[in-house]
């Protein structure tokens, strides 16, 4: 007995424990109290969910990027349910990853542990919680690869050993945001170019790197090729890139700025952090490390330079940049700094838990007394108004009840696909960039080939997402017959 409460002693008085016990915490009502709309978190539980029913990855769910994210999403459903409650414990998983691993960086950094937390709680909170409410995400997943991959390059020479589990970290990421990987490739060859050694070692150490993760893609490329999905594999996740690099371009001048002059301003940095006597060459050689991956994980805000976009690819130029801030303010204030910091940490902490809290309460009390929804339902633990409810069950049972094909040609289609299990492929999410390499022109030729098919589309072009095409849309209003309405969508019938 006297064993067990000692062993418990020291789980409890472990610092990384209680870490990641008080991250939990303040990400967990966060992410479980939000109103499902047609936003990111839907239509990648969406192509989740089509795995879960039997249906293919890029056959029958048009998604762009690699298929990790989807498969371990498949998994987890597998395993414990096919919902919104287990799609948010996933986000959750991905988000106390994501930042206990930065709190473990910036230690790794030798930065204290109370400075360690309030850079985490700096992270977590910036942009009112935007990593935390992108939801379950590639994006973000990608990110915490991305950040454990980093804490394993530091403090190390480089062997043999640490290079071929950098090429597993490669494949981890590159499998689960292709360009997420490709910067990291780029980065990690930079450190090892960077290196002090022999042309024959570098090109040696890259080789080993390499090997991992060409090994681990062939496997997957095999299972692709085994599927009969390697042609659609390959038609999203790469000969879509151009469309959507072309298509999808959207700049926040102001985020574009902020960027700018944080990148700036971080090089300016790297250059007198070489020059200082105060860190031994293995800090120096970190943040050099940091610094390099830092300025490659940063091009992933482009070409959409949105606030979700930048907060995941500004992400380790703001860990550089507060390490350097916090040596400037304890070179300024000395001791008092500490003292503010502590203060400042304590602050933030307790209104984080408490809003947390606050949110976890509010969710429970939706789910007891206002939720539409059993266990059986894939919205069960998610959170709907009245009015989306009311159209999904206007919806769902038009097309149930419809003795046509009907096609929800719309942002909104995930909404009434999800409850009836079923996929219309890429006309699921139609959006410019997600539809392989034939693009805008391929799904308008497949539009006009359809026969005795309703098309549901907005009645408001005014409310289409802007990343879906008014020239399909266009075509649907002049050349097929409108036959009706229902909620906010016209109805038109092809020939």
């Amino acid at each position: 007995m006297m064993e067990k409460v000692k062993c418990l002693q020291k789980i409890i008085q472990n610092d990384n424990i209680k870490v990641f016990f008080i991250i939990f915490i303040s990400i967990i009502g966060i992410s479980l109290n939000v109103t499902i709309v047609s936003s990111d978190e839907l239509w990648n539980f969406q192509n989740v969910y089509k795995l879960y029913n039997g249906f293919e990855i890029y056959k029958d769910a048009n998604v762009i990027c690699t298929p990790l994210f989807f498969f371990i999403g498949k998994a987890l459903f597998d395993l414990l349910g096919a919902n919104f409650f287990i799609f948010r414990i996933y986000n959750i998983i991905i988000n106390v990853s994501l930042f206990f691993s930065t709190y473990i960086l910036c230690k790794k950094l030798k930065i204290s542990k109370k400075t360690s937390l309030l850079i985490v709680f700096i992270l977590m909170v910036i942009g009112n919680y935007t990593i935390t409410l992108c939801m379950a995400n590639y994006n973000i997943l990608a990110l915490t690869f991305f950040i454990i991959g980093v804490i394993l390059l530091l403090n190390n020479n480089l062997e043999k050993k640490v290079l071929f589990i950098q090429g597993i970290i490669l494949f981890l990421i590159l499998f689960t945001k292709q360009n997420f990987g490709i910067y990291y490739l780029m980065a990690s060859i930079t450190v090892i170019i960077l290196k002090k050694s022999r042309v024959k070692e570098k090109i040696f150490n890259i080789v080993i790197l390499s090997i991992p993760s060409i090994v681990l893609g062939i496997i997957t490329i095999l299972y692709f090729s085994v599927n009969n999905t390697l042609n659609e594999f390959i038609n999203y996740t790469i000969l879509g890139i151009k469309e959507f690099g072309t298509e999808n371009i959207s700049i926040n001048v102001i985020l574009l700025i902020i960027y700018f002059v944080i990148i700036i301003l971080n090089i300016f940095l790297i250059k007198n952090i070489m020059k200082a006597h105060f860190l031994d060459d293995f800090q120096k050689e970190n943040l050099k490390r940091l610094f390099i991956f830092s300025v490659f994980l940063s091009f992933s805000i482009f070409p959409i330079v949105n606030k979700a976009h930048f907060c995941i690819g500004i992400y380790l130029a703001l860990i550089f940049l507060s390490y350097n801030i916090n040596l400037i303010i304890n070179d300024i204030f000395g001791k008092k700094a500490i003292t503010i910091q502590k203060i400042i940490l304590y602050i933030l902490v307790a209104l984080s838990i408490m809003l947390s809290i606050y949110n976890f309460v509010l969710w429970i009390m939706n789910m007891e007394n206002n939720y539409q929804f059993d266990k059986e339902s894939p919205y069960y633990g998610g959170i709907l108004d009245d009015q989306t409810y009311s159209k999904i069950e206007n919806i769902t049972t038009y097309i149930k009840q419809n003795n046509r094909k009907v096609i929800v040609l719309s942002q909104d289609a995930a909404l009434y696909m999800v409850p009836l299990k079923e996929s219309n492929g890429e006309m699921d999410l139609p959006f410019k960039g997600n539809l392989g390499k034939e693009g805008e022109s391929g799904l308008l030729n497949k539009i006009k080939n359809l026969k005795d098919t309703e098309i549901l589309i907005k009645k408001d072009e005014n409310e289409m997402n802007w990343q879906e095409s008014k020239q399909i849309r266009q075509y649907i209003v002049n050349n097929l017959n409108c036959i009706g309405e229902i909620e906010d969508f016209l109805i038109y019938l092809s020939d």
